[in-house]
Parts: C-alpha cells; structure tokens; sequence
C-alpha cells in the first residue's frame, strides 16, 4: 500500500511503524527478524488494549513518529460494510502526549491480490500480479483530547448515581444507557454496570475542592478519569474513525468496480 509513496529503502524515517498480528508475522525466528526490520510491532488478537506491545506503539507515537493501523484487527475481504472497530486505535489516540493526526485511508483490490480463498482454503504464496488497487486518501482528522476528558469525567459522574435497581434486565440497561459518541453511530456498546464507585465521587469531589482552593498537584491537569470513562473516550473516537472510513472505503471500492 505505501508503494504510493516510494519505496524507502535509503531512510527508514520514512517508513511506517505497523500493528502486526502476532500469530501470522512473528511463527518463527526468521518472521520475527523480517517483520521487526520492517518496522512492526507484534500485537497479540484477543489480549486487550493494555498489552505489552501497545505500550510499545504508545511510545512511538508520543516520539511523533508514524503508526500504521488497521482498526478492524482482522483480514476482512466479504466487500461488505465496515466491520465495527476494535478500541485499540481509540485507545492509542487518547492516551498519546499529543494528540496524532489520523489519516483515514481506504483501499479496493488487495482481495485480488492475496484472497483468503484462494486454492483448498489457502492463500497464494505470493501476492497475484496484474491486479487492479485502489486507494483513497481521506481528510486528516485530529481529536481534541481534552475536551473528549472533560465529557467523559462528566459522563463517568452523572451514571455514577444510576442505582442497581435500574440495571436489573437488559431492557432496563438499554432503556438507561446513555448515547456514546456525537455521531449517532454505536458499533462498540460499552458494558454497562449497575453503579459505580463511591470512591470515584470521593475522589472527584476531593479534586473539586482542590480546585476551589487553588491547591496544584498533577492530577488536576486534567479530570481523573476511571476506566468506564476512559472506555467512553475509546468509543467516541472509534466511532468518528469508523465513519470516516467506511466512507473512504466505499470510494474506493466505487473507484476500483468503475475501472474493472
């Protein structure tokens, strides 16, 4: 895909850093040596957003270097629409120093070149040749990460008070669960618990009061932010990265069909 821009050979600046899948680019010493030399970080599916690894791909993105992601974190060929995203580029987005610019980046024809399907279940053993790729470059995207805090502590305070009685069916979870996100669209519901800490208010009114009386410590920088709220984050920015590039997406499969 970066064959767009040249191939940086001379000056690895150039290249990305990527999110690979740790059971298909690092089985064996010698993937593990090419993948690493080609800037990839090793991602284990299924083990969260706080593994290892993801620390790893935190620091370069506080380095201000650049990190190729695929939010979907799986090979998704059906030509349907966009799969709903998992929280792991959400999460990087909220937690970095500063918040990155995000590219959305949509792409028709790679199934031609490497289908999963391709002989007995397999895929080729090298990507097909003479094959049409497409691929369509969005609008820059940036979050202000601050504001997103300032919502999500307001959030993590006001479901602070719903009682357990509210929370006894599933139909009184939908009926109670708030609206994630300002775009309207809800691929990731969060799960939602009958009631949050009491030490979270504690704390949150302590925080206050040392506001009021102009006391400065590093907390208070910005709102405390438990882990209900921080998911909140994850879920807000995932869902305005979802559309972006599911409009990418379909451009770029529009494009691809007009030039078969």
């Amino acid at each position: 895909m970066w064959g767009i821009r040249g191939l940086p050979l001379a000056d690895s600046k150039l290249c990305r850093w990527a999110l690979a899948a740790e059971d298909i680019c690092f089985t064996n010493a010698f993937f593990s040596y090419f993948f690493r030399l080609g800037k990839c970080i090793p991602v284990t599916r299924g083990a969260g957003i706080y593994q290892p690894h993801m620390a790893e791909a935190l620091e370069r993105l506080n380095d201000g270097d650049w990190l190729n992601t695929f939010p979907e974190g799986k090979i998704s060929q059906e030509g349907g629409p966009l799969r709903r995203l998992k929280w792991g580029t959400g999460s990087l987005i909220a937690r970095a120093k500063v918040s990155p610019i995000v590219l959305p980046i949509g792409h028709s024809g790679f199934e031609k070149m490497i289908p999963e399907q391709w002989w007995r279940g397999k895929r080729p053993p090298i990507p097909l040749w003479n094959k049409k790729v497409d691929i369509f470059i969005g609008e820059p995207m940036q979050f202000d990460i601050p504001t997103l805090k300032q919502d999500a502590f307001k959030w993590a305070r006001t479901s602070a008070g719903v009682s357990s009685s509210d929370c006894g069916s599933s139909n009184a979870d939908d009926r109670n669960r708030p609206s994630f996100g300002s775009t309207g669209f809800g691929p990731h519901p969060l799960p939602f618990g009958a009631r949050r800490s009491s030490a979270f208010l504690q704390t949150a009114e302590t925080l206050d009061t040392m506001r009021t009386d102009g006391i400065h410590a590093p907390l208070l920088d910005g709102p405390l932010l438990d882990e209900a709220a921080w998911r909140w984050m994850y879920t807000d920015i995932t869902e305005h990265i979802w559309v972006a590039l599911s409009d990418v997406t379909e451009k770029a499969r529009t494009l691809n069909q007009s030039r078969a």
